[in-house]
């Protein structure tokens, strides 16, 4: 099935019937020995098909006239005029001028459906082009957006560990000096003299107790260093 050139290439459309024209013609000449005194316009059916289906109904009017004309012209008796001596070319003529027409109706009618199949593909084409390339934005904006959350996600934990390690430091500071003041008195109290078993047992505890809390301290305010 030959593609139907679309209707606003005008001078192709024609160039195309002029061609089919010509070529009927010459095709004919071709043929000679082999019709001889018959089938005039078999080659110009055939140019006036084409024309219809491809070029349309101004074209294949085109092809008409000058196949029929040429065909008249060289191959009818009398040759070389356009004087018809014999009532059954004289037939021939007026059947071909009764069949092209035909021919031009149903190429039209099946070129214009071929069109319509055409505008709707590239219709479809279109939108199907349109709507690939709505999801390929969306697909893009959502890995933009999956992208930003990943770079919030570790900005926001980069900035809790920073406020934690400060915290620790300002614990570290302020607590940790507390602590160690009073880790200095247990050892004070602890060398006043003697003690009860169960008070020096309890000094002992206090004691431990603040050295761990000055090691999570101390582990927790280092840099690098993550809590436990």
């Amino acid at each position: 099935m030959f593609s139907p050139i679309p209707r606003q290439n005008v001078w192709k459309r024609y160039f195309v019937g002029f061609a089919s024209a010509v070529l009927a013609i010459s095709l004919r000449g071709v043929l000679e020995p082999a019709l001889g005194h018959a089938g005039f316009y078999i080659t110009v059916y055939v140019a006036v098909i084409f024309s219809a289906l491809v070029a349309g109904v101004g074209p294949s009017i085109v092809t008409t006239v000058i196949g029929t004309i040429g065909v008249v012209y060289w191959f009818v008796d009398l040759r070389n005029t356009f004087l018809i001596t014999d009532k059954r070319d004289i037939h021939g003529l007026i059947a071909c001028l009764v069949v092209c027409p035909v021919l031009i109706a149903l190429g039209e009618t099946n070129r214009r459906k071929q069109l319509e199949i055409n505008e709707a593909r590239d219709e479809l084409d279109q939108r199907v082009r349109e709507r690939t390339e709505e999801l390929s934005q969306a697909l893009r904006q959502r890995e933009s957006a999956e992208e930003q959350l990943r770079r919030l996600t570790v900005r926001l934990m980069t900035v809790q560990d920073e406020e934690r390690r400060k915290i620790a430091r300002d614990l570290h500071d302020t607590a940790g000096q507390t602590l160690t003041a009073v880790k200095m008195t247990l050892a004070a109290l602890q060398r006043s003299g003697p003690q009860r078993a169960d008070t020096e047992r309890l000094l002992e505890d206090i004691g431990a107790l603040i050295d761990e809390v000055l090691r999570e301290i101390r582990t927790t305010s280092r840099p690098g260093v993550p809590a436990s």
